[in-house]
């Protein structure tokens, strides 16, 4: 793991793809040529693809790959440093120790005590995991290693001063002071050791010290002065020879990479260099890196930064300064969009917070930053920060263009956060506005924003069709732009949104099979494909071929730890469609215990309306009451779908309870607020509800005419069950009459 900051999440994991024999991107294509999801995901881990991934695919992905390596022999796979290690990339370590059970795999992870204050659990007690804590040497052992060094005549002097730290023995016994007083600390030996140095050879280091750990020759190389230059290979074996860098696998393509043998040699070397000198050291690393192979912008944003921050400290900044800080900044824009394309919100967030801290107050480019940043903190869940920097984007777009794509980030946040009347028509007010500026610059990612927009819009007030359109629009702005992640995302919320709107369901068949096969590679969006298409079938009146692909559906879900596996509310829907009541509520059940252990109020408001309506199925009115009460105390005032099933349910309980007069007002809410979207089978449903509630009230041409609406919406949108049962109810209620 690299200490550069922010953004370099998963460069460990290149470092491991370079460990394989042979071609990395062709030893990767070799070992899951027939898993296309888990290459897609692994090449894009290892930075060998920019195809877009979520983190849980990115785990999986990696944990595929080292369980096809590890099927030949056991497979080690060693991390350093791990203190610098970025969340996502810990979380992915955690997510190989869990699931990779079947496959001998032993990871090894070298870090620092800090990192368990991040990670306190990491040294819990578990079956899968071991805690080696590297304890201070022993007087005895610390003379050992003394001796072992060739430096007998100092062994107590050493032992004294070390205090048990091996790196400590190993740097006292090179300077070997030989009588005169020891250094009292490690940085202070090694400092003392660089100090002792030629000077030749104290400039080689300092120099490499500003890459990093790993350093390469043609970079210090670059650095001495032309004179220094012809003698860099007999000075960089020198250093080796006295312990203090090493040869190290090739970073970025190159042959000559080196390492210093210990971060602390590193830092020392890193100290001695005045902060003026630093300025244009790591500014020629920058050009170095950027002059030869590619290589990861939030590194050479790193260099550039620093030659920033040091020349802010000794005084006011020139235009080279500003030149390397517009540089800086375009690197670390460029690495944020990287980090959100990989699903790393976070890296995202920190590399835009960077570079803005690079640029002055009234720059320009600080304001085409923050619409960025405040998208990336919605995404990530800091709704308020979110809110603070688009406001703040707002009063400083220095054009049109910004400020429009600026207020449609606000409204996405503003529809999470205010629920006031008057929120959803001020968001379409907003996005309508934007969108012929953003046309008229031909910012393609713009309009996809504005038309998301308008589609959370008309989904949250019940149009479906509506966002579906507004949907398809985005969809074409996001293919112009070729951003894959956008149109991923855009595709799977079609894909789950079809199944509730007017489109008949064999159109809608037909558009997420193809939906399906162009998220293939995504397993997310491939789950979630799946899921509408068993929906779909089930519609269709298929239900083998629904549960098939349910199963499916879950199954991916599963390989990726993925919790939404265990919900089990599109089974219970499938088997409501077939007439399997009781199989619906030993299944819907189960999610309601969970979701009331985990208090997800969301969730349960929902899983509480589907149970009652299962339950009532099977004849438990009061069992169907009481979970109508409680969808009805939990659902958030703009979940239509939840409102609509509980009082459907509640006013059939009342009416079966002889209480026609609460039951009718009840019935008739549900069917007015299904009325209000084009969710045609929910509407459908609230029109049976209100037939039965009609019909024991004893309306029965009422009734009967309610059973044909019904059957007309079904049959509108393709649910062959639905239409079978309002058949079925009509006739009934039809023979009632005749009877009566």
């Amino acid at each position: 793991c690299l200490a550069y900051g922010e953004g370099t999440t998963y460069r460990a994991l290149a470092d491991i793809a370079r460990g394989l024999d042979g071609d990395p991107r062709l030893r990767i294509e070799e070992l899951l040529a027939d898993d296309e999801q888990a290459l897609s995901g692994a090449l894009g881990a290892v930075g060998l693809s920019d195809a877009p991934a979520q983190p849980q695919e990115t785990a999986w992905a990696l944990r595929s790959l080292l369980e096809r390596i590890a099927r030949d022999r056991p497979l080690v796979v060693a991390v350093e440093d791990i203190h610098w290690a970025e969340p996502a990339l810990l979380d992915l370590l955690e997510n190989v120790v869990a699931f990779s059970t079947e496959s001998p795999i032993l990871l090894v992870c070298l870090t620092r005590p800090e990192l368990l204050e991040h990670r306190p659990e990491w040294v819990a007690r578990h079956p899968r995991r071991s805690v080696l804590s590297l304890d201070a040497l022993t007087d005895a052992e610390a003379r050992e290693l003394v001796r072992l060094l060739g430096a007998e005549h100092l062994a107590d002097q050493i032992t004294r001063r070390a205090e048990g730290n091996p790196l400590f023995v190993e740097q006292l016994v090179a300077v070997d002071a030989r009588g005169n007083e020891l250094p009292a600390s490690v940085q202070a030996v090694l400092a003392a050791r660089i100090d002792r140095l030629d000077p030749g050879e104290r400039m080689l280091l300092q120099r490499a010290a500003v890459e990093g750990r790993t350093f390469h020759a043609g970079a210090v190389e670059t650095l001495l002065p032309a004179h220094e230059r012809g003698r860099i290979g007999v000075r960089l074996v020198a250093l080796a020879r006295k312990g203090l860098v090493g040869t190290d696998d090739a970073e970025f393509a190159r042959p000559d990479a080196l390492r210093f043998t210990h971060a602390l040699i590193r830092e020392a070397a890193y100290a001695g260099i005045p902060k003026s000198l630093r300025v244009e050291l790591h500014a020629g690393v920058a050009e170095w890196l950027e002059a030869g192979a590619a290589v990861a912008d939030e590194i050479v944003g790193y260099h550039l930064e620093q030659a920033c921050r040091f020349a802010g400290e000794l005084g006011p900044r020139g235009p080279l300064d500003r030149a390397r800080a517009a540089r800086a900044v375009d690197r670390f824009e460029a690495a944020s969009q990287v980090a959100r394309t990989r699903g790393d919100p976070a890296a995202a967030i920190a590399l835009l917070e960077r570079a803005l801290a690079l640029l002055d107050s009234d720059d320009a480019i600080r304001g085409r930053l923050l619409p960025t940043l405040g998208a990336s903190l919605f995404e990530a869940g800091r709704l308020s920060d979110a809110a603070l920097v688009l406001d703040e984007a707002i009063a400083r777009a220095p054009e049109p263009r910004v400020e429009a794509l600026a207020r449609v980030e606000r409204e996405f946040v503003r529809l999470k956060t205010e629920t006031g009347v008057g929120t959803e028509a001020r968001a379409r007010r907003v996005a309508d506005a934007a969108l012929p500026i953003l046309e008229r610059e031909d910012d393609d990612h713009g309009q996809s924003r504005a038309w998301c927009l308008l589609a959370e819009v008309a989904w949250q007030e019940g149009s479906i069709g509506g966002a579906d359109e507004a949907w398809s629009r985005a969809a074409d702005c996001a293919r112009r732009l070729r951003d894959e992640r956008e149109l991923l995302g855009i595709l799977t919320l079609r894909a789950s949104a079809i199944v509730y709107g007017p489109t008949p369901v064999d159109e809608a068949i037909r558009q997420c099979e193809e939906t399906r096969r162009r998220v293939r590679r995504g397993p997310v969006a491939a789950a979630i494909t799946m899921t509408a298409l068993a929906t779909l079938h089930a519609l269709r009146g298929d239900t083998v071929r629904a549960r098939r692909l349910l199963r499916e559906a879950n199954a991916a879900r599963e390989k990726l730890g993925d919790m939404s596996s265990s919900m089990h509310q599109y089974e219970a829907f499938i088997d409501m469609l077939a007439g399997e009541p009781a199989r619906a509520v030993a299944r819907l059940r189960g999610d309601f215990e969970t979701l009331t252990r985990i208090g997800d109020r969301a969730m349960l408001a929902t899983a509480a309306a589907l149970l009652a309506q299962a339950v009532y199925a099977l004849g438990e009115r009061h069992e169907a009451e009481r979970l109508c009460l409680l969808a009805e105390d939990t659902a958030a005032a703009d979940d239509i779908v939840t409102h609509v099933i509980w009082r459907g349910v509640r006013a059939k309980v009342l009416a079966d309870a002889g209480s026609s007069g609460e039951a009718l007002p009840l019935a008739r809410e549900a069917v007015r607020l299904a009325a209000s979207t084009d969710m045609l089978t929910d509407h459908a449903d609230a029109l049976f509800d209100l037939a039965h509630v009609l019909d024991i009230a004893g309306d029965r041409a009422e009734a009967q005419k309610t059973f044909r609406d019904a059957a007309e919406l079904y049959a509108r949108k393709g649910n062959k069950p639905g239409v079978a049962k309002a058949a079925a109810a009509l006739a009934e209620a039809h023979a009632g009459s005749v009877d009566a």
